[in-house]
């Protein structure tokens, strides 16, 4: 099995140690890290080629969170790992382009799983910031109920809430018996519907209409 090189990025020395520690026992990990600002990333960066980017965030500088998104995500996939899940402005963070989103408390199982997933360009947010991200879209004036829900089939709603609970495309198809091309029609179908720009925001919506 190839080795997934990871770039650990954080201000915080003891963050820092603590995950080497534990991700260099797991033996499928390359192990790179940068443990200051900003400023002379660039030239750092001109020797290391990260698969994913795992940034540290834990403190009310939120200009080190925009430089290092801005950053990281011109050279790899990036994980955001946090202690926060009621301060940040997941939606502002999620429109960067990165992949993942993990709770430092939820332990290093749901770490590696967040990172397993990312290297295969699938996203991964953890359970409890999930939660708080849709609770907080429902309470928004965007997805706000409409009048009338669109009209979609049973086998929709079926596709909706497996992507509710986490599934992709191949996994759906699996499930339901039927082809990846029938389960990527029914979800474009359900997004031009809906009025949405992509799978999470039909999620968001879906819960707003009382769907799932």
């Amino acid at each position: 099995m190839k080795k997934i090189k990871l770039l650990i990025v954080t201000e915080k020395t003891l963050i820092l140690e603590g995950l080497i520690a534990l991700l260099k026992k797991e033996k499928i990990f390359i192990i790179d890290t940068f443990n200051t600002d900003f400023q002379n990333f660039k030239e750092y960066s001109k020797n290391i080629k990260p698969d994913i980017s795992i940034l540290y965030f834990d403190s009310q500088k939120h200009e080190f969170l925009e430089r290092g998104l801005t950053t990281l995500t011109c050279i790899s996939k990036v994980i955001i790992l946090t202690a926060q899940k009621n301060t940040l402005d997941f939606k502002s963070i999620l429109k960067h382009g990165i992949l993942g989103i993990v709770l430092i408390e939820e332990g290093l199982k749901t770490l590696i799983e967040g990172i397993e997933k990312v290297n295969l360009n699938k996203m991964y947010i953890s359970p409890e910031i999930l939660e708080y991200i849709l609770s907080d879209y429902l309470k928004s004036d965007y997805l706000k109920l409409e009048n009338e829900v669109p009209e979609i089939t049973n086998r929709q709603i079926e596709i909706i809430k497996l992507l509710a609970n986490g599934q992709n495309s191949y996994e759906i198809a699996e499930e339901l018996k039927i082809s990846i091309h029938t389960v990527e029609t029914h979800r474009k179908n359900i997004v031009r519907r809906f009025n949405v720009k992509n799978s999470l925001e039909m999620i968001h919506k879906a819960m707003s209409y009382g769907i799932i």
